[in-house]
């Protein structure tokens, strides 16, 4: 399982600063260096930082260190009786991992204290990762940071500058072929936007790099860079151009919004180019009007735009591209095709007269065969494309490219036209003009979308097409995956679609899906053209299609695999294994890409995926690696017994204590596997493997001390140990790897997180194509679509959700707390508030009837946060075992985590707790001053906060609770309510603002409600909103208008949900 995949908090908490750290230099680009573990005459050795200034840092992780705890002379800091030697001199900082150090400053943006010149930051882990979110639009940056800084502490490489961070990358700029540059560049960089205006293939797009030559220092934009493009949508899109846009021009991987963007273009006199604009109005019409209303308010910079002739109105200078002179023509043919015969030349100048995609066509075909195909000049493309298509069977074969945008199957070619002398013409006319065309594999598509404007103006009769529409339309709706992926990129008719989304937004018909086939990509391109067409359509699914559809997208947004190289592998190595015969991949995403690279060398789809989702290029290194790895992993215990080798190392005393416990485990595998019964070690190893681990556990720790490892790693020693001896398919009768399922892999593994089930099936599918025993493949799913390890997010309504669902009558309070429970134990971080938030929804008794569930040392509930009504049923002995639990050795509290305890019945006993152990109060607010004081209790006053900040109504674009009163005096109607987000970019944030608006117009368009909360954009940014409140937001909603809808189906699709999610809650079901 490769570190992306690991959980955050998995990492000792030197490396997550280091990450942190790093991170800031990622997005900030003001840190030029960053040394760890360096040399020096002091013990502020973790950090050495280059900023402005040299900075020397020190890391401690205690979490209950106050300031009281420093105590600082002139040559030593002391912490807690830990002398630290410091050079005065040196810009000096602390790092600590407490929630107790009072701030009194700020150091590069961060809270902080300063004393005898020394910063000391609190930073818990979940500060860092909070402050890396924050600095980034979403977290696949993050993520590409922290396994750099990882990599870096693995290959012991401590010293990080600035140019050494991994690349961030657009959506690819760079066309599918090549640039050759011959032409003169006569465009000006003036003031203002201008339009350079060309017919079909004169070449626009590579003018563009011809002009990026001159103007080095320009922006890209383009709208079209292939016919197999992975985002040939999405580009067109308004929202990806800014978010682009943002990224190319600020040179950070952080978002900024169009008003920034503009600013920054404008003050620094940019030059700006966009290509292809002409297809934002052939595919995306409704957008264009809002890439002219961008132009507009450029008003001191260069905006170059390329295009085909328009029908909007241009209000700009114009200029047109022509064709190539003579020499110019002669120097591409030299050039592109090696073409220097002067005969030859000569016939192609004089039959296209330099028109730049002819030229191009012309020369392919004479390498290819030899002559040159035209005797006539050509002056237009469509001309050239009349001459090739002479007959309408031909034209009529040749539209089949009309029913899809994107790729079509060359096996699909016959099925499609179901006329074997016109599928005859097109494989023919495929392999005649290759140049044509883009291939990969067997995938087919237009190689330049003048083709397909000119099949497209031939408006042929829709009849000749209709059959292969209506077979595309049968395959889907009879579940088969063929056309699934490209559901968006066919030519149906609105009837069809709709069809299609009715039946697909059913949560039963999407777990068939899951089962019928290994292609988990293709459901999740499926779903997703789905939501995409469905925002066109109001008024074709109901309640409980919407709750499904809703609770799919979830799950469907998890995971995509890539950058998961070591499953992606044994996936391949599989399917080629047992399926080399019939591999169906027809999706276009990491399988595919994977497949692609390890089958057919082909590292175009990888690199490409690894573009498209923002990865650095050489991330596909770490691909190899991994089939390199694999090449010898059955090869680790093969040959003579290494033990005597291994034990050496143990006993070598300049040996680090890490090198040592991975010489431990693999000695213990080796001796296992080997079945070296003589040797002392194999006793324990075996008992550990076979009957009593406890046994082991003390055995092996004792061995640990006698080589300077410390005695707690026993456990996790021989757990590597026996997990190295399962993945390599020994302990058979106790291998959890042989003789089961996939499936079952899935399903027991999951209540310890997807994690976890990744470096099962990983090993499993290893272990099996080993084996060469064939496994249930098409289970994948399962693991791809459970609920994550990390941030899962698609669970944070669900304290409103079972709340609801106990009112109906389907399950207990105690059902509900033992599920919060178990998301929580399933999710590393990120939702530690759900039990807190669910039970302060409930009655204060709720606390006395579930008290066995809680407990005071326990992290499932912040009992601090509770209601005070909750907190008085709480005994005062377990009140204040957590209040000591969590003041730990600090002797100090924030007043924030005790307002609610102080104002409940516990409150006298509170005050004698602080009064009598001298526990000082920090940030009380000023006029709770005086109730301090006059107990004699130490309280730190909270830094004023700005009194002149006045209430703004959807302040940013954003709704907020606080917006009801305006809400009523302004008549916003909850239709366009149902549109608007929080600050979090969360859809359909509180229900409560509904409630302003009469239940009978509610229940008359609750489903227009709906429709405007799935399709609600993000101010400033313009991107979809987020779904995780919607599961519970809408079921309170349906509540609340007394909706009189079948409460039994929207139940079952939520125990249905936690079955695709791998959640096991038997109880739900009862």
């Amino acid at each position: 399982m490769t570190i992306t995949r690991s959980a955050f908090k998995g990492y000792v908490y030197q490396q997550q600063v280091l990450s942190f750290f790093i991170a800031i230099m990622d997005s900030k680009r003001d840190i030029r260096e960053i040394e760890a573990e360096n040399k020096v005459d002091h013990h502020f050795d973790d950090l050495r930082v280059v900023r402005d200034k040299e900075y020397y840092i020190q890391i401690k992780n205690y979490p209950q260190m106050t300031m009281d705890d420093i105590k600082i002379d002139d040559k030593n800091i002391t912490i807690f009786n830990n002398k630290n030697k410091y050079n005065a001199d040196n810009n000096n900082v602390i790092v600590v991992n407490s929630e107790h150090i009072e701030t009194t400053t700020e150091f590069w943006g961060l809270r902080a204290a300063l004393v005898n010149g020394i910063y000391v930051i609190p930073l818990t882990p979940d500060d860092i990762f909070n402050e890396m979110e924050n600095m980034y639009f979403d977290d696949t940056r993050i993520r590409i940071i922290l396994e750099y800084s990882y990599k870096l502490t693995v290959d012991a490489k401590f010293c990080c500058k600035l140019d050494d961070l991994p690349e961030f990358k657009t959506i690819s700029m760079d066309l599918e072929d090549n640039t050759i540059l011959v032409r003169e560049i006569e465009v000006s960089n003036e003031k203002g936007c201008q339009f350079i205006i060309g017919k079909p293939g004169v070449g626009k797009s590579h003018y563009v790099n011809e002009l990026n030559k001159k103007y080095s220092e320009a922006i890209v934009y383009r709208f079209w860079v292939g016919s197999q493009d992975l985002f040939i949508e999405k580009r067109l899109e308004f929202r990806e151009f800014i978010k682009n846009l943002s990224f190319l021009i600020f040179k950070k991987p952080k978002l900024h919004s169009e008003a920034e963007i503009l600013s920054k273009i404008n003050r620094d006199k940019l030059t700006i180019i966009i290509d292809g604009l002409d297809h934002v109005e052939n595919y995306k019409p409704r957008e264009l009007e809002r890439y002219f209303a961008f132009f507009e308010k450029v008003t001191n910079a260069c905006v170059v735009i390329l295009s085909r002739p328009l029908q909007y109105k241009i209000n700009y200078p114009i200029y047109t591209l022509e064709n190539w002179t003579q020499d110019e023509t002669i120097n591409y043919l030299n050039a592109a095709f090696t073409i220097t015969n002067y005969s030859v030349t000569q016939r192609v100048y004089e039959i296209t007269q330099g028109y730049p995609i002819l030229v191009s066509f012309l020369a392919n075909h004479y390498n290819l065969f030899g002559d040159i195909n035209l005797e006539t000049q050509i002056d237009a493309i469509d001309d050239y494309y009349e001459l090739l298509l002479d007959n309408i069977d031909m034209k009529t074969a040749l539209s089949i490219f009309m029913i899809n945008s994107s790729f079509i199957l060359k096996e699909e070619i016959p099925i499609l036209l179901n006329n074997n002398m016109l599928s005859t013409i097109v494989l023919e006319f495929i392999r005649n003009y290759p140049y044509l065309f883009k291939e990969i594999d067997s995938r087919v598509s237009l190689i330049h979308d003048s083709f397909n404007t000119y099949l497209r103006n031939l408006k042929l009769p829709d009849d000749d097409l209709e059959y292969g529409r209506n077979h595309v339309f049968t395959s889907i709706m009879n579940q088969e995956f063929r056309y699934l992926s490209r559901f968006g990129t066919f030519s149906m008719t609105d009837y069809d679609k709709k069809n299609v989304i009715k039946k697909y937004s059913n949560l039963l018909i999407f777990n068939e899906l899951m089962e019928s086939h290994y292609d988990f990509d293709s459901i999740r391109e499926f779903y997703f053209a789905i939501r995409d067409e469905l925002e066109n359509f109001q008024d074709i699914l109901d309640i409980y299609e919407y709750y499904d559809l809703l609770l799919i997208l979830l799950s469907i947004e998890r995971n995509n695999l890539v950058g998961n190289d070591s499953l992606l592998h044994q996936l391949v190595s599989y399917l080629s294994s047992f399926h080399s015969d019939e591999i169906k991949i027809y999706s276009s995403g990491a399988l595919w890409a994977a497949y692609q690279l390890e089958i057919n060398n082909n590292l175009y789809p990888m690199r490409k995926l690894l573009s498209e989702h923002s990865y650095p290029a050489d991330n596909i290194a770490d691909y190899f690696k991994v089939l390199e790895d694999e090449e010898l992993f059955f090869e680790k215990f093969k040959g003579d017994s290494q033990s005597e080798e291994l034990e050496a190392l143990l006993k070598d005393s300049s040996n680090y204590e890490h090198q040592k416990k991975k010489t431990l485990i693999l000695l213990l595998a080796e001796i296992y596997i080997k079945r070296d019964l003589e040797n002392e070690y194999y006793k324990i190893i075996q008992e550990y493997v076979e009957s009593d681990e406890q046994q082991s556990i003390n055995k092996i720790r004792r061995k640990c001390q006698n080589f300077g490892i410390r005695n707690f790693w026993g456990y996790s020693i021989l757990e590597q140990a026996k997990y190295l001896i399962w993945e390599q398919g020994y302990a058979t009768q106790y291998n959890p790897l042989r003789n089961t399922s996939l499936s079952k892999i899935i399903s027991n593994r999951a209540n310890n997180g997807s994690f976890d089930v990744e470096q099962y099936i990983t090993s499993y599918l290893r272990l099996s194509v080993h084996l060469q025993n064939k496994v249930d493949i098409n289970n994948i799913n399962k693991f791809v679509m459970m609920y994550y390890n990390r941030k899962d997010y698609s669970v944070y309504s669900f304290p409103a959700l079972l709340s609801v669902f106990e009112q109906k009558g389907f399950i207990r309070e105690e059902d509900s707390i033992d599920l919060l429970i178990k998301l929580m134990n399933q999710s590393e971080k990120g939702i530690r508030h759900l039990l807190t938030t669910y039970l302060s929804s409930k009655d204060s008794e709720c606390m006395l009837t579930h008290k066995e569930k809680f407990s005071s040392d326990n992290y499932y509930v912040d009992y601090f946060e509770l209601p005070k009504g909750h907190i008085n049923q709480l005994e005062r002995e377990f009140i204040f075992d957590y209040f000591f639990n969590r003041l730990g050795r600090s002797n100090s509290i924030s007043f924030y985590e005790i307002k609610q305890l102080l104002e409940s019945k516990h409150r006298y006993d509170l005050i004698q707790i602080l009064t009598y152990n001298s526990i000082e109060i920090s940030n009380v607010p000023s006029e709770r001053l005086a109730f301090f004081d006059d107990l004699g209790i130490r309280a730190r006053i909270i830094e004023d906060k700005k009194t002149d900040e006045k209430y703004i109504p959807f302040e940013n674009g954003n709704i907020h609770l606080e917006d009801m009163d305006y809400i009523k005096s302004t008549g916003i109607t909850y239709l366009e309510l149902a549109s608007y987000t929080d600050g979090w970019h969360n859809s359909l944030p509180y229900i409560e603002l509904f409630s302003l608006f009469p239940k009978k117009e509610l229940t008359t368009d609750v489903l227009k409600i709906i429709h405007n909360a799935f399709y609600a954009k993000v101010p400033r940014i313009n991107i979809l909103a987020n779904y995780q409140l919607i599961p519970g937001n809408i079921v309170e909603l349906l509540d609340m208008i007394d909706l009189e809808i079948d409460w039994d189906r929207i139940y079952n699709s939520f125990c249905i949900y936690l079955d695709v999610s791998m959640i096991e809650c038997p109880e739900m079901k009862n």
